[in-house]
């Protein structure tokens, strides 16, 4: 119960942050590391954890006010719009891995996008094909990609997880593997059962001795206290998925408060023991 306690604290202390923003990273760019002396965490997955679409923030653009960025880098690799399977398709897991060195760490949250249809259509209005097949299985379907117009053999969530984390592994980079941040339902309720994608998230960082930081839950309890028209006023400008600012750092503070409820977590030595003081104190959403 006390380490519930101090994880909603945490999070509830985080959120009033009117944070100072670092710039948003653009993946795209391949900006790099900012010392390559320093280990680096790099951070990969999509719109909600990197957005550069004004007023939308993902978690991963404000995450390092909570580590002290003067021993170690922080490199958000995150792409809006990416699955697990089309950040390795388009090549951007390539790039990533190929900078990675020895004592990095790979902070990673897939699923939202996951949920698409494998294939769409060829007459779809903005056809995408990026979803992978439910499970953690050995799974397959052959395909015509309706956007490369190439074969292709689509895999299931597992197989695209599995392959992040072993071949960051294989480098010598410590993995963690993070459930996805929740949509906003009509209600929240107390307690949630695990999401589909965060539940083989998790038996993926289990069967490949990651780390797993249940993020969607450590949200989903914060959330739970408040009325939903309430949160998404303050924070979800667009829709109940991607967030402004503040709400951004509400989720970055459920990462922070996961690495911090694990001891032995070695990134819990560079997290910022200050970060919360710079917030202030907070009733509930609605109040502020």
């Amino acid at each position: 119960m006390l380490k519930l306690a101090v994880l909603s604290l945490v999070i509830l202390i985080a959120a009033t942050v009117h944070a100072q923003t670092q710039p948003a990273f653009e993946a795209e760019k391949m900006i790099p590391p900012a010392n390559p002396a320093l280990p680096t965490i790099w951070i990969i997955g999509d719109s909600t954890v990197h957005n550069s679409t004004p007023p939308l923030v993902g978690w991963g653009d404000v995450i390092g006010q909570w580590f002290d960025t003067s021993r170690i880098n922080i490199v958000n690799r995150a792409i809006p719009g990416r699955s697990s399977r089309s950040f390795i398709n388009e090549g951007h897991w390539t790039e990533v891995l190929d900078q990675m060195k020895p004592g990095d760490y790979l902070l990673m949250q897939f699923g939202h996008n996951d949920e698409s249809v494998v294939n769409e259509p060829p007459d779809a209005k903005s056809p995408r094909s990026r979803g992978t097949i439910p499970g953690i299985g050995d799974e397959s379907v052959d395909i015509v990609n309706t956007v490369t117009h190439k074969p292709e053999t689509v895999h299931t969530f597992g197989y695209y997880m599995r392959k992040y984390v072993s071949e960051a592994k294989a480098k010598n980079v410590k993995v963690m593997v993070c459930s996805y941040v929740p949509r906003l339902p009509k209600k929240f309720t107390p307690t949630t059962q695990p999401a589909a994608h965060s539940l083989w998230a998790k038996q993926i960082a289990d069967e490949q001795g990651a780390t797993f930081l249940d993020i969607r839950s450590l949200v989903w309890k914060y959330w739970a206290q408040f009325d939903v028209k309430d949160i998404k006023e303050k924070y979800f400008p667009k829709d109940g998925t991607h967030t402004n600012a503040d709400g951004a750092a509400i989720h970055a503070s459920a990462v922070t408060a996961a690495i911090r409820a694990d001891k032995s977590n070695p990134l819990n030595g560079y997290l910022r023991d200050s970060a919360p003081q710079h917030v202030g104190p907070t009733t509930k959403p609605s109040d502020q």
